[in-house]
């Protein structure tokens, strides 16, 4: 990745013919330079259908908090997060911004979210993200105006003040140091070996999406906003991700299912309920966990004692209400006092029930593979893989971002061909595969009619597993368009489980699903008879499943959990 430097091509410019100008300077602030931003949310109301996904929430985020948005999938965390940056309108309700929505860093969670992307450099799309690119445009463009000979001097101090601005903000920006942090950024994100002169829209889909939130961290708005941001990076560049976050000095608001994450990054949680309601906690997730179970203790405890009250009285009323009258009208004005506050019953978290059975019990030799190789253009991914799988054996597979876990799984699956290799299974191998893009989700389709695509599936079969996924009443009838990703991750789950398979292929499960639904899946592969081969970065899920051998890519070497990534 080598390039002129930026700071000394651009201090050759302004040397040209001998003439550099003072700075003069400028009133105007950069992005690095804006202070006291705040995010005001009022009243907020967001409704799909006859369905408040956000209902009267109020909440301020003040200038540096380093905020959490956690809840159940579905309850409305990527909506809060859209709303709030004006990509959708809310129902009822004010949302204020200072600073703009210009000034806010955004990493969804697809790289569609962005729109398209524009016809430009790696180097140039990194340096907009602190408007570097065109503050060096606009400088040399000054520089060029001014070095015209016979300038007036009104005119000539004119484009000196205005040259003398840009540049001021290209120092504030980074300046000189820019072209380092852009280079460490690039690299921590794996993404070293670019051409910083190649189109972005030449690169892959994983490529673009590794580079887009890069951006967001070199330009360091003063306000970031994160959307599941770690979901299929490895663990070396959620390392890198964590550290950067862990020294950015601005208001950070983030969705993560990681419990880990969240402990290291934010100092503040946001609780959506499901039902529409928001609670902040004051804390990381840990301790977020222990307030809130303890406020739902005390608010079942309030909730208890009114409603006891509440039977006293209306016994009181239905008692005496011929024979004292007086007392009776006081009892109904305390009723009706009792009722207006009284507290709304916690919720109890909605779990999904999940237990992977097996139809068909496969012989002992599962899965053989041999010299599988595989190319993309002059690039080789997959070079001389062997693998050879007993019956009720658990294996992960790990590596970086680009080692060819996802290709490999693929071809295992027989999504994908083969450059070179076989790829052979034992007798009544039954095979099931989990994309951690939801390819094999139709979204078109309802709820329900994905489980009736499932061979043999009756009405009333599928409606049972899914209410066990939390799909019940007329949620089955949603289009798996509409679901958030979580809902579609808890869909693609439920096709599995109704399928009945012996051997496992799973690429990233847990990304999207809550941390109630991620233990879930956790405990019942842990209980899985059958064969697993599973991607994940989640060294925690890939122990709590019984995984004690590791297929190590690109090395193509086998290890052991607590021995591989030490």
């Amino acid at each position: 990745m080598e390039k002129d430097s930026i700071g000394a091509l651009l201090l050759v410019k302004l040397m040209q013919k001998g003439r550099i100008y003072a700075i003069i300077p400028s009133s105007d602030c950069t992005v690095a330079e804006i202070k006291d931003n705040m995010i005001s949310v009022k009243n907020l109301t967001y409704t799909v259908s006859t369905r408040n996904i956000l209902d009267d929430i109020t909440l301020t985020i003040a200038d540096g908090d380093r905020v959490a948005i956690v809840g159940p999938n579905g309850a409305g965390k990527s909506t809060f997060l859209k709303v709030v940056l004006g990509k959708l309108e809310p129902s009822e309700g004010k949302i204020f911004v200072s600073g703009g929505t210009g000034e806010v860093g955004y990493m969804p969670q697809h790289l569609a979210d962005l729109g398209e992307l524009p016809e430009i450099s790696v180097l140039n799309f990194m340096l907009s993200g602190r408007k570097l690119d065109t503050l060096m445009v606009t400088i040399e463009a000054k520089l060029a105006e001014m070095n015209q000979p016979g300038l007036p001097e009104d005119e000539s101090m004119r484009l000196a003040h205005e040259y003398s601005e840009a540049f001021e903000q290209f120092m504030a920006g980074g300046g000189y140091d820019a072209e380092g942090e852009l280079l460490e950024v690039l690299l921590g994100m794996g993404l070293s070996g670019l051409d910083l002169d190649q189109d972005i829209n030449t690169l892959s889909g994983g490529q673009k999406t590794k580079l887009a939130f890069a951006r967001v961290l070199f330009a360091r708005s003063r306000v970031m906003i994160l959307d599941e941001p770690t979901n299929h990076l490895d663990e070396k560049t959620i390392d890198f991700v964590v550290d950067y976050l862990l020294n950015f000095d601005g208001t950070l608001i983030m969705v993560s299912h990681v419990p880990s994450i969240l402990d290291q990054l934010v100092t503040k949680i946001i609780s959506l309920d499901g039902r529409g309601g928001a609670v902040i906690y004051r804390g990381n997730f840990t301790e977020f966990q222990k307030k809130k179970s303890q406020r739902d203790t005390d608010m079942a405890k309030l909730r208890h004692e009114q409603e006891k009250e509440e039977e006293k009285l209306i016994a009181f009323i239905d008692r005496w209400r011929s024979q004292k009258p007086k007392q009776v009208h006081d009892r109904e004005r305390k009723l009706e006092k009792l009722r207006s506050d009284m507290v709304d019953a916690p919720i109890v978290q909605a779990q999904i029930s999940v237990k992977f059975p097996i139809t068909v019990e496969p012989v002992q030799k599962v899965l053989t593979a041999r010299g599988i190789a595989k190319s993309y253009g002059n690039k080789r991914v997959l070079h001389d893989v062997v693998l050879d799988f007993q019956r009720g054996e658990r294996v992960a597979i790990m590596g970086p971002n680009g080692a060819g876990k996802s290709t490999l799984m693929k071809i295992i699956a027989g999504r994908l061909p083969q450059d070179e290799g076989t790829v052979d299974f034992g007798d009544r191998v039954d095979l099931g595969y989990y994309a951690q893009e939801h390819e094999s989700l139709t979204l078109t389709s309802t709820v329900l009619d994905e489980m009736l695509g499932v061979p043999q599936m009756t009405q009333a079969r599928g409606r049972s597993i899914l209410a066990h996924f939390l799909f019940q009443g007329d949620r089955v009838a949603t289009k798996v368009g509409s679901l958030s990703l979580g809902e579609r991750s808890r869909l693609a789950m439920a096709k599995l489980v109704a399928s009945g398979h012996n051997l496992l292929l799973l690429d990233e499960p847990t990304n999207h699903l809550d941390v109630f639904a991620r233990d879930q899946v956790k405990t019942a592969l842990a209980n899985y008879e059958g064969t697993v081969l599973i991607i994940s970065h989640d060294r925690d899920f890939v122990e709590g499943i019984g995984v004690d051998k590791i297929l190590l890519l690109p090395e193509n070497k086998f290890g052991f959990v607590g021995q591989v990534g030490e």
